[in-house]
């Protein structure tokens, strides 16, 4: 048998911050823009900003630090809590998997040899 987990985080079924938010920031900080970082995750430009608006607006904080477009185009970087929100949620996402296989080994032990392979 095997578990697939997917952590949300959310208040009052608004769910804000996810795997693919995390994504995202993690592309923002590698692409330093959020149009290269949707465009790498296949996600629109307007979709990431939602992504990122909601996730602000959730947590209550701040996660990407942004600088206007000129000749360059415009910068993003995560602020130093958007990138101590993404480790924990990361962190969080390993522990509880962490701990749900282990659950998972008891389960497989209790039916013992009626665990269809």
């Amino acid at each position: 048998m095997d578990i697939k987990l997917k952590i949300r985080l959310g208040k009052d079924d608004f769910w804000f911050f996810g795997p693919g938010v995390s994504e995202l920031l993690d592309n923002i900080e590698k692409y330093g823009s959020v149009a290269s970082s949707s465009l790498n995750m296949g996600l629109s430009y307007s979709k990431a900003w939602k992504m990122i608006r909601d996730s602000e607006n959730g947590l209550g904080c701040n996660l990407v630090e942004r600088s206007t477009g000129g000749k360059g185009g415009g910068k993003a970087l995560l602020t130093e809590k958007g990138k101590k929100i993404n480790a924990l949620f990361k962190e969080l996402e390993k522990d509880t998997e962490a701990f749900c296989r282990e659950k998972l080994k008891e389960l497989e032990a209790e039916l013992g040899e009626e665990v269809v392979e």
